[in-house]
């Protein structure tokens, strides 16, 4: 099994794009709602349902998704190579994207023409505020927050613009390196669904209920290289993960402060709780929130016995959370090393000390937990 997946909705399978090369790194999903697709054995999946694109997939991916780093979807007349899918790919997490989608050359018609390649020479990649539904590539934060949106229709239409609404137009990009080709003309696509609904009026009623408030110009905030933090949701760290490692060495203190971490989303925070880290120590401003995100069984995990948060109000919520994973928490004030700041310390003194790692560690782990918390890595 490969880490990215490709989902095409195509009739016998057929598509322009070159899904099927020998050097692709993505596993490929096919519904071929024929049935009579001559190619179902080069396919990873292949399935036969009567549905639209993101319908289709939200169904028949739901139990398979979390498998993957990152899910394209595409169109079936969409012409892309095999490598320059694999570079859609490689470029979510190089560049810490969310939502991507590959530049609309100039050959096919496009909607929207900040979609086309970027006339700045030599433009890699640059934010967007929303990307089209022919190409969309989703990293796993981005997945995981839009994932519900692909059953809310049966045409998808209105998703696009309600994707850049719940990203908060945030991590979404046009990678100009690579150029797609649409071979159709726009609206060849207007038909009604096997439901018998009308796409503009589905994106029209998506528009409503959602209060989705789209502006084609919108732009995104940030697209920023990949520094340290592995953004994936499986997987053994121990073969992956070794970029930051030495950030956070397994039975250590978890210093979010320390400048060779950048945290900027629950899903990065919870990676690296998975390193195995004795302690979390809090000293930026909004990460602390990000607990609530975090899933409850890391913060149980007999190994963390500690989180510690400098000058910031956990809140109610955060320090019910802690007590759920079964943390007891205590507000101290300023200590010597932060004067005139709050300290509030969820910690499992209580209880008896975790195992000693393998790597090392145990003068740590078999101290106080608040006197771990204070040596600053």
């Amino acid at each position: 099994m490969r880490d990215c997946l490709l989902y095409v909705n195509a009739k016998e399978g057929r598509c322009e794009a070159d899904v099927f090369g020998a050097a692709r790194t993505f596993d490929v999903a096919i519904n071929d709602w024929t049935g009579r697709g001559p190619r179902r054995g080069e396919a990873e999946y292949w399935f036969t349902d009567d549905l639209w694109k993101f319908l289709g997939a939200y169904g028949q991916l739901a139990a398979i998704r979390r498998d993957y780093r990152a899910i394209g979807l595409l169109d079936d007349d969409v012409v892309l190579s095999t490598a320059e899918i694999n570079r859609c790919f490689s470029a979510l997490d190089e560049y810490c994207c969310d939502l991507l989608q590959p530049a609309q050359g100039y050959a096919g018609e496009c909607l929207y023409q900040q979609l086309r390649p970027s006339p700045a020479a030599g433009s890699t990649i640059r934010p967007v505020g929303f990307v089209e539904l022919l190409a969309p590539f989703f990293g796993p934060y981005g997945l995981d927050q839009c994932w519900d949106t692909f059953g809310l229709n049966e045409s998808g239409h209105g998703l696009d613009h309600l994707w850049g609404q719940i990203l908060d137009h945030d991590g979404i990009a046009v990678l100009d390196e690579v150029h797609l080709v649409h071979t159709r003309p726009l609206g060849s696509g207007n038909r009604q669904t096997p439901g018998g609904k009308w796409p503009r009026d589905e994106g029209r009623a998506i528009t409503r209920e959602h209060g989705v408030r789209f502006h084609p110009h919108t732009q995104a905030t940030r697209i920023v290289p990949r520094r340290t933090v592995e953004r994936t949701y499986d997987g053994d760290p121990a073969d992956k993960w070794e970029p930051f490692r030495a950030a956070c060495p397994a039975g250590s203190v978890l210093d979010l402060a320390d400048d060779r971490i950048r945290i900027e989303r629950p899903i990065q925070l919870a990676n690296l709780l998975r390193v195995g880290p004795a302690a979390v120590r809090i000293g930026v401003a909004g990460v602390e929130k990000m607990l609530l995100d975090v899933p409850l069984d890391l913060l149980a995990k007999p190994a963390l016995y500690g989180v510690e948060c400098h000058g910031y109000e956990l809140g109610y919520a955060v320090e019910q959370r802690l007590e759920r994973a079964g943390y007891r928490i205590d507000h101290r004030l300023a200590s010597a090393e932060t004067p005139r700041r709050q300290v509030i310390c969820a910690s499992r003194h209580e209880k008896a000390s975790p195992p000693v790692a393998a790597t090392g560690g145990a003068e740590r782990r078999n101290a106080a937990p608040t006197e771990a918390m204070g040596q600053r890595q």
